[in-house]
């Protein structure tokens, strides 16, 4: 991403834009998703024997290390590896871990979003207007959606799809449809309640 915000920057004089860009360069360079390195701290684990720890035996894990491991592993599920060398922590202690690199890639991404702008507004960057007003929020969480079930033997054919009434606006005509595959039975092979079979 850096690299093509700075080909469409090479020939900007505008000194100030420039600095803004290797700050941004700078922040993502900065979050490594594969470095063993602390962000901020590490966690120690060893097991207890006799009431002490067993020092020789400890494991010590860095913070960014188990951020991503939730990351890839926990929530995308895409890393055994990763979950493997952080299993001793547990998913809590990865949850903690990955709290402040996520919140920092959200106002990095933020940051980035309004550096675009800003260029495609000086004409500086080549951004079809349609990608900056297209809706990628979804607002309400709970997913409602209408549907009609049909029952037929598990044998039978596939039947055609409801075909929309005229002057329903593309409404499907379930009612027909729902009667036209019921009327071919339950998968028991007994005639349905109330037909006329």
């Amino acid at each position: 991403m850096s690299n093509a915000i700075g080909f469409f920057l090479r020939g900007d004089g505008h000194a100030g834009r420039r600095e803004h860009f290797e700050q941004l360069r700078a922040a993502w360079r900065a979050i490594d998703p594969r470095g063993t390195g602390l962000n901020a701290y590490s966690v120690q684990i060893a097991p207890m024997q006799d009431g002490q720890p067993m020092a020789d035996a400890a494991s010590s894990l860095a913070d960014n290390e188990l951020a991503f491991a939730w990351l890839y592993g926990d929530v995308v599920h895409h890393d055994p590896e990763r979950l493997a060398a952080t299993g001793v922590a547990g998913v809590r202690e990865r949850y903690r871990a990955a709290a402040p690199p996520v919140c920092r890639v959200m106002i990095q991404t933020i940051a980035t979003l309004r550096f675009v702008e800003l260029l495609a507004s000086h004409g500086l960057l080549p951004v079809p207007p349609a990608a900056l007003v297209a809706d990628v929020i979804v607002t309400d969480p709970v997913m409602r959606r209408h549907a009609e079930v049909f029952l037929a033997p598990s044998d039978a054919d596939m039947p055609p799809l409801p075909t929309p009434r005229a002057g329903s606006g593309g409404g499907m005509d379930a009612a027909a449809a729902a009667d036209r595959v019921i009327r071919s039975g339950p998968a028991t092979g007994d005639a349905p309640p109330n037909s006329d079979e």
